[in-house]
């Protein structure tokens, strides 16, 4: 078997391009003169002749001479190698590229809006970081985004029953968003009764002045504007907005007005029946033995619902609202 003039290690350096051309020219050599009489060149496939150059190169190792032939020069192999290769390296730098952290332009995130529910059968208070306050009715729900007191302008929706105490602010008007309707104000005091499934809702304003207007009606600018003791009524089939003027005996104003009562030692059924007459609401007692217990308080320009706060924490009592009328619950005293 005649020696093989090319080694292993030169078929390797010549795979890789690093043979001197006198080394290149040897392989070629070798090649061109292996024997290929009646071998029909087959369609070229890459992966087929790396194998097969890999193949020659174990033989070459194992000591023989029988290396099979290559179909094509060994050359044009390598150009295809080559090729693959760019490509193989091309799509990692692709991968790497497309899979690095990659910067995206901020994008505003919008905050979540609080969320104030009241589900318990007590007025509940709630403080807005503007200093507005707004008390709501069992049932009721507020919401407004965290940045209020930020905001160019101050706005609310609310769905079920509240009052709301807004704190003046000439440059940042104050909103209540109720389904189409609006209620605007810079600094004021009203009662909003929108419960949903009503067929109108009503806004009523004890102190200071409020534009209501419905957003169906916008662009007729059909608004109201209420003084104390007005009423607006938006009526929810339509979105017409009506005004009126509200009746000395009002139990929304009675309730809302604030007032001062001095009670001394007062049982507290003669408590229950003050605050009847002073705001126009119904007191009753759960308990009979609750008759028996005395009060002591001066309360100075206070809403109704801070007196009953205020009257609980001194008594230990709870009260609740069931429709119209306030319970006041305990155990009494003997």
């Amino acid at each position: 078997m005649a020696e093989n003039p090319v080694t292993p290690e030169l078929l390797k350096r010549y795979l890789e391009r690093e043979c001197t051309p006198e080394e290149t020219e040897k392989v070629e050599q070798w090649y061109l003169s292996a024997d290929r009489t009646g071998a029909e060149v087959p369609e070229f496939n890459e992966v087929m002749h790396l194998i097969r150059v890999r193949k020659a190169i174990r033989e070459s190792e194992a000591g023989t001479n029988d290396i099979v032939p290559l179909p094509i020069r060994i050359s044009v192999v390598l150009r295809y190698a080559t090729a693959a290769i760019v490509l193989l390296v091309c799509g990692l730098g692709l991968y790497f590229y497309t899979s690095r952290p990659v910067e995206l332009p901020d994008i505003p995130v919008i905050a979540s809006p609080v969320v104030v529910s009241n589900s318990q059968k007590q007025m509940l208070r709630h403080h807005l970081p503007d200093g507005s306050t707004i008390w709501l009715h069992p049932g009721s729900e507020l919401r407004y985004l965290p940045a209020i007191s930020e905001a160019s302008q101050r706005e609310v929706s609310v769905h079920g029953e509240a009052f709301f105490e807004v704190a003046k602010d000439d440059s940042r008007p104050f909103t209540v968003v109720i389904d189409d309707l609006r209620v605007r104000v810079l600094g004021t005091s009203f009662h909003i009764k929108a419960t949903p499934g009503l067929s109108s809702y009503e806004v009523t304003v004890v102190t200071g002045k409020v534009r209501v207007y419905s957003a169906r009606q916008a662009s007729a600018k059909e608004e109201v504007v209420l003084l104390p003791a007005q009423k607006a009524v938006f009526e929810v089939a339509s979105g017409m907005v009506t005004s009126s003027e509200m009746p000395v005996q009002n139990s929304v104003l009675e309730t809302w007005q604030p007032a001062s009562l001095d009670f001394e030692d007062a049982r507290l059924l003669e408590v229950a029946r003050r605050l009847e007459q002073k705001f126009g609401v119904s007191v009753q007692l759960e308990d009979p033995k609750l008759t028996n217990c005395l009060l002591k308080a001066t309360f100075e320009n206070l809403r109704l619902v801070e007196i009953l706060e205020a009257v609980s924490a001194m008594l230990e009592l709870t009260y609740e609202i069931n429709g119209n009328a306030i319970v006041l619950k305990g155990n009494g005293c003997e």
